[in-house]
């Protein structure tokens, strides 16, 4: 055991916690961030509250100790949030907007008891126009109502479950990413999407604009100085020539600047020049390609769980406080699994150079150790749509609807190399469609479309998931490269008022070191040497009382030092 590197990582803020600027490519001077103490009160959901219960910390989900309430939003009840608003004297220009990070799971917004939004799905960002409904000079009131039914809702959830149990969460709700405010001029920017071209080289950048200006202008920096110029006219796809581009790579994740000018409307971005691909190795196995050349991926598992906040991040350290332990034990990749992040997160990987492998929440009607339980063969069709928990058609249409929606939000993000669709085969349903549509709808990334289970024989990866020591007898290799999604697993509890102790070490008397030592060594080398492309090892952190997780889910305790998994990281052949 190791005490944490940096032990008040998880402490927030309790004034006004995470107020770095959550959108780092889109960033203006506008910024006005409402995080911090708000009212709150719990209805049934006929109703609207006729008094107010106490305070809530946001962006904390209600159920998590950090908030201040500490209980379960359930089924039948509306939480209602209230704030007021003054705006600072500078801040107001022509249109005013209310951005939200992510509310889980359906909300409406009133401004000044007007209603300005609703919006559905727990995950992803929404924003509201309030110019109209907006006092300036006055005092303005924010009210917001959220419902959140889990799994008894058609929504992407990840592991949330209101029956909790090992391998599943305690539901979590409401305003759980950071609310804030800008200001910008009548024509401005309203959405960019960077997509660099490797082989080119070059970067095509899609703006959306609103407003008269008849054009604006592009800057592209490479440590501030200027390498590109452009103008361009609203709606207008811009592909730029970049003659000798630096390539972003983990052991190098440089990063262009951007700067945008339409109007008045000043926007800085970045971007990576890099390529995602699989292409035969030196023995003629399919392997993970980076930047064209062979690329051995070192995967860490992370659920981005935090005892105190859930999934939100306490604050900005903590973030960086994971990230830099797995990339200082020797991993280059980060699989995020069962949640979207914060922007700023993923913002950390492409600083840091680690690769993204993000997973779909996933979502269907059967949290409850369902069918699939009682099923541990490997090859079932996914279009048994009640055996995976996916006969309700509004579901899956809705998983779609939010599968693209993650497509488009994440485009931008350097470090995302490839797409996980389905865990394990829950709620899985026409993998291999869905896995040809994300192809055609983002061609430079990969796709994972069934890790663990269920493979349909689609995607770029044969996705396995290891927690003995050989591979099943009955797997056979095909075209696609192999990945282990997921191994390794090995529990071990520590005591503490947060980490309930629910199994032990596979081999009773046998240290968690010598068991990370003989998989690597007696396991992952060999696989390597047979044509192993990529491995995942599961976990960063505790969760909900798995006690599986390098460090404990307060991050009070590494149960292994960076450099022994450094080390035994050093042992894999580096590509």
């Amino acid at each position: 055991m190791h005490p944490a590197i940096n032990p008040p990582g998880e402490k927030a803020k309790r004034s006004q916690p995470l107020t770095e600027y959550p959108r780092p490519q889109m960033v203006r001077d506008s910024y006005l961030n409402l995080n911090g103490l708000w009212e709150y009160a719990v209805t049934t959901k006929e109703g609207m509250p006729s008094s107010w219960h106490g305070e809530i910390m946001v962006p904390f989900a209600p159920e998590s100790q950090l908030s201040g309430m500490g209980r379960i939003l359930q089924p039948n009840e509306t939480l209602w949030y209230r704030r007021t608003v003054v705006f600072p004297l500078t801040f107001i220009k022509e249109r005013t907007y209310l951005h939200f990070g992510a509310v889980d799971q359906c909300c409406v917004v009133f401004w000044n008891g007007i209603e300005v939004g609703r919006h559905d799905g727990g995950y992803l960002p929404f924003s509201c126009d309030v110019t109209e409904a907006a006092f300036f000079p006055g005092t303005n009131e924010l009210l917001v109502s959220v419902i959140d039914e889990t799994d008894q809702a058609p929504y992407m959830r990840g592991r949330q479950s209101l029956l909790p149990r090992e391998g599943w969460r305690s539901p979590m709700s409401g305003l759980w990413q950071t609310v804030w405010m800008e200001s910008v001029p009548q024509s401005h920017l309203t959405s960019l999407k960077i997509t660099p071209h490797y082989d080119e080289p070059a970067v095509e950048l899609s703006l959306s604009c609103e407003g008269d200006a008849e054009s604006g202008e592009i800057s592209l920096f490479a440590l501030a100085t200027c390498v590109a110029k452009r103008r361009f006219t609203p709606g207008e796809t811009l592909h730029i020539q970049m003659p000798g581009a630096i390539s972003w790579h983990p052991r190098n994740p440089f990063l262009y600047d951007v700067e945008i000018q339409y109007g008045e409307d000043l926007v800085k971005s970045y971007f990576g020049m890099r390529k995602f691909s699989l292409a035969p190795n030196e023995k003629g196995k399919t392997v993970f390609h980076l930047n064209n050349r062979p690329f051995f991926v070192r995967g860490l598992l992370d659920e981005g769980f935090y005892s105190s906040s859930l999934y939100t991040p306490p604050g900005e350290q903590a973030i960086l406080d994971d990230l830099n332990y797995a990339k200082s034990s020797g991993f280059n990749m980060v699989r995020k699994f069962g949640k979207i992040e914060p922007l700023r997160w993923y913002h950390h990987c492409d600083r840091l150079g680690l690769l993204v492998w993000q997973d779909l929440p996933g979502g269907g009607e059967d949290a409850r150790e369902g069918p699939l339980s009682k099923w541990r063969g490997g090859k079932m069709k996914d279009d048994a749509y009640r055996r995976f928990g996916r006969q309700n058609a509004e579901g899956r249409v809705t998983f779609l609807r939010d599968a693209d929606r993650i497509c488009d939000h994440l485009h931008s993000a350097p470090c995302l190399c490839c797409y996980t669709l389905f865990e394990e085969g829950y709620g899985q349903f026409d993998a291999a469609a869905l896995s040809s549509h994300f192809k055609q709808r983002d061609p430079s990334r990969l796709v994972d479309h069934a890790s663990g289970r269920y493979d349909q024989g689609a995607g770029d990866f044969l996705s396995l998931h290891l927690f003995g020591e050989t591979l099943p007898p009955d797997v056979q290799m095909d075209a696609r490269a192999l990945a282990l999604s997921g191994c390794g697993g090995f529990s071990l509890p520590v005591k503490g008022p947060f980490l309930p102790s629910l199994s032990l070490l596979p081999a009773e008397g046998v240290s968690l070191e010598d068991a990370l030592h003989n998989l690597w060594q007696n396991v992952l080398l060999p696989l390597q040497k047979q044509g192993l492309s990529v491995f995942c090892y599961y976990r960063l952190s505790d969760a909900d009382g798995e006690t599986s997780g390098l460090l404990t889910s307060d991050r009070l305790v590494q149960k292994i030092s960076a450099d022994y998994l450094q080390k035994c990281n050093a042992l894999l052949e580096e590509w």
